[in-house]
């Protein structure tokens, strides 16, 4: 029980730093490309995502429903793949949805940075860091990468709010 609690401290610990530079670091060990910036992604959500599954399976684990299948004589894999999954499936979605802004802006800085996707693969974080030699000359092209980046993210975020909104079944 104590490697558990110590596990879920190093787990706070990690999610105190901002995400983007544990991104950097990362990408700067596995190398750059979209692939290594996605998988960069992938870990540094992954502790929000397995521990809303964790919450959200030991909420249903003790529902009623779930204790009548069981007396029943359901299996443990049939009680999970018909009761406890599908009451899952909503908090997850609301989390996908909340994490794809913050994917976004970490693709984008990597990119820019050199260490995502890389010039020939389009990437918003590459049409940003191309522009930002003709600046001075003409704004415009680093204008549109830009709000195309804003319009995703909000976006984006306004599409969670609406989604926690309407899955949420204490409104």
């Amino acid at each position: 029980m104590q490697n558990l609690f110590e596990h879920d401290r190093n787990v706070d610990l990690a999610r105190r730093f901002p995400a983007i530079f544990l991104a950097i670091g990362i990408v700067s060990v596995l190398g750059p490309g979209w692939i290594n910036a996605i998988l960069a992604i992938a870990i540094l959500n992954m502790p929000a995502f397995s521990r809303l599954v964790r919450a959200s399976t030991l909420a249903v684990r003790n529902r009623e429903f779930v204790t009548a299948a069981h007396a029943v004589g359901c299996s443990d894999w049939r009680i999970m793949v018909q009761h406890v999954f599908p009451n899952c499936v909503g908090p997850l979605v609301v989390q996908m949805a909340i994490a794809v802004p913050e994917a976004i802006l970490i693709e984008a800085s990597l990119s820019f940075l050199g260490l995502g996707s890389q010039p020939p693969d389009p990437s918003w974080g590459n049409m940003l860091s191309a522009a930002q030699a003709y600046l001075y000359r003409s704004a415009w092209y680093a204008l549109f990468p830009g709000l195309a980046i804003t319009l995703a993210v909000v976006g984006t975020n306004f599409f969670a709010d609406g989604l926690q909104d309407a899955l949420d079944p204490k409104i």
